[in-house]
Formats: structure tokens, sequence, C-alpha cells
């Protein structure tokens, strides 16, 4: 690892992607080599394998995969039931990105079951150590731990850091900060991300984190600076304003959330027109299921008698002005959805294909 060399802390594929990238446009593509851009937890086995010693850890420490944690937690729990097992499995991943110990969970614990869980969570560290063992989620709580009880290993890995780059903030949750915070200096911290795209709540992610950090950098504090990046040069103002509508709607400081305010709001700089329609399907879960409808099934129908408008419309000179490869859906769900959707249509007389002319998952679309 060299020393003073910046870091850049992404998810693995977009991680992967950046390395490639910046190889590409630095001068010397070895450079590249000498930053580390990584995710959190490869970050964290990177300071583990450095630091095992100080752990009670050998260098070659054991990771864990999720089969080995569950058929571990299986055998603690005296259980088969794989429910029963998963939920341990959470409520233990719970309590280690809260940074609570097993004597603090079993002190804590509200019920029979959650005391119970608590004893396997003790048992369970006692065996991870055992084995000479890490899972997952011990290669961000463990780095923190150590930097926060050791001052001269968390003072050399800050000496290491010239620069901290943080991509996506809103998704880190609070071991993730802890970690950061530990080794940062504080006026070495460059943190992107954008509230309205929070994803990972259901991985602990707190928006709230990056929310604070950005009230904090309103405020002006020395040192601090905020750069707002809401000048939109892909999409033309047509349909930036319908976004800009929905999400001030959407988004208020008195649900915790930013407020979706002039601020915030996006700046089309793109010149044209455009022109967006908003059509909204009510789905009823009592009265649609008693009819067999599923909401993608409501959606379908509404699209379908949208796309039929659209064919019936003629030009002044009586021309079609639209015809049906001019029309295009884009589903950000399942091939199952897919289907659905395909079914629908093929209801109302619409003939329709994927790209490759079959029916097909979509990964990921760029959306305007």
């Amino acid at each position: 690892m060299r020393e003073s060399s910046p870091r850049l802390i992404l998810r693995e594929k977009a991680a992967a992607e950046m390395q490639e990238r910046i190889s590409k446009l630095l001068t010397e593509p070895k450079q590249a080599s000498q930053l580390t851009i990584s995710t959190f937890h490869s970050l964290g086995v990177k300071i583990l394998r450095q630091e095992a010693a100080e752990l009670n850890l050998k260098d070659r420490f054991s990771i864990l995969d999720s089969d080995d944690c569950f058929s571990l937690v299986q055998d603690l729990a005296v259980t088969t039931d794989k429910q029963t097992i998963r939920r341990i499995q959470g409520v233990i991943s719970l309590w280690k990105n809260g940074m609570v110990d097993p004597v603090v969970a079993l002190k804590n614990a509200v019920d029979d079951e959650e005391a119970q869980a608590a004893r396997i969570y003790q048992n369970y560290m006692a065996t991870l150590s055992a084995y000479q063992a890490v899972d997952f989620d011990d290669l961000i709580r463990l780095p923190v731990e150590l930097f926060r009880s050791n001052d001269k290993v968390r003072e050399k890995w800050q000496r290491r850091l010239r620069y901290l780059l943080v991509d996506e903030y809103q998704d880190t949750n609070p071991v993730q900060e802890a970690l950061i915070s530990c080794i940062s200096r504080g006026d070495n911290r460059f943190m992107v991300g954008d509230i309205k795209q929070s994803i990972y709540r259901f991985r602990l992610a707190d928006p709230l984190i990056f929310l604070k950090k950005t009230r904090e950098f309103e405020e002006g504090a020395a040192g601090q600076q905020l750069i707002r990046m809401n000048e939109n040069f892909r999409s033309a103002p047509g349909v930036i304003r319908p976004v800009n509508f929905i999400m001030s709607r959407l988004m208020s400081r008195g649900l915790g959330e930013m407020e979706y305010s002039g601020l915030e709001q996006l700046i089309p700089k793109r010149e044209g027109g455009g022109q967006v329609e908003l059509l909204l399907t009510q789905f009823d879960a009592q009265e649609d299921e008693e009819q067999a409808l599923s909401a993608a099934e409501k959606e379908a129908h509404s699209v379908a008698k949208r796309i039929l408008e659209l064919l019936e419309e003629k030009t002044p000179e009586g021309k079609p002005a639209y015809a049906p490869s001019d029309i295009c859906v884009l589903l950000r769900k399942t091939k199952e959805n897919t289907q659905v959707f395909a079914e629908v249509f093929a209801g109302y007389g619409l003939d329709s294909e994927t790209p490759d002319g079959r029916f097909t998952q979509f990964i990921g679309v760029e959306v305007f």
C-alpha cells in the first residue's frame, strides 16, 4: 500500500468499472495501481489482513460466506427451520452493524426470543474466534473497533490517506460512517451523494447520515464546501419539469428528508422543449384482488388503452400520427412483468416484442 495514496470507496461493480476508467484517463495508466478503489468491505479486508495481529487473528484468517454462517447458526440454534435461522442471522447482522456486542444485546433483550438470539450471538462470536474466522459484517465492524481502541494503528492509517472520496454517500449505514470517520482526518473527505436516490435502506443504509453532512456544509463551517450538481445536460426541459414537480411533493424536511426546494431542484441546461405525459394508475388492493388483477396487470391495461388512443390519432392530413413501431414500453421490474404486459397487450390486439424478439429480463434501464 502506497503512502499518502487517495482512496475511493464504491460498490463492488462500480469499483471495478472506476478502476478501468481511471486507468484509461491517466497519462501513465500504471499510476492507477497506486490508488485504492474499493468497496467498504474490500477495504476492510485489506485493513484486517495487515492488522490481524492487533485483533488476535492470523493474517490468513477465514472469511465465512452466507452459507457457512447459515450452517453455524443452524448448529447453535439446534433447529432446521430455515425461517428461524434466517431471522436469527438477520438480528445478529443488525447488532453487528449497530456495534452492539453480545453482552449488551443480551442485557437489552426485550423478550425470550430476543434473549435466545443474543445467547446464540454470544456462542456465534466465540465459535468464529475459535475458527480464526470472520463473517461479512466483521469486515467493517472489526476495523472500527480496532481504530477506536488503538490510536497508534488509527493514526497510521490516517497518515496513509491524502484524500478520501466516497461515492453514493446517501447509502452508507452507521458502521460504514464510523469507518470513514476513523480513517479520515476531518478535512480530507470528499463525499458524493443524492438523498433522492437512497435505495439500500433494507441493508440498514441511513440517508439521514448524508443529510446531516449536507446541512453541516450548508452552514459553511471552516474548510467545508458544498457543491450542488443539479444542472442536467441530458434531458429536455419538458422532462425535467415533471420530475421537479413530483419530487417537490414527495420530499420535505417535515418528513425527515431534504426539502426539495429551488436549491435542490434539477436545472435543465439542454435546449428544446420535450413533452411528458403522466399516466397514473390507481390500484385498490381489495377491489382489484377480487377481480384477480395484480398491480402490474392493471397498469398494463392502462398503458394498452393509452396506446390505442395514440394509434387512433391523426395528422392534419388525415394520416396516422403514430405507428406501433413508434412506441416503446420500458419496464424496471422482472421478466414476469414483461410477460404480463405482453399478454395484456395481446388482449387488446397489440403485438409486442422485446429488442431480441423474446421475453427478456431487463437488468438495467437508463431513464430519461
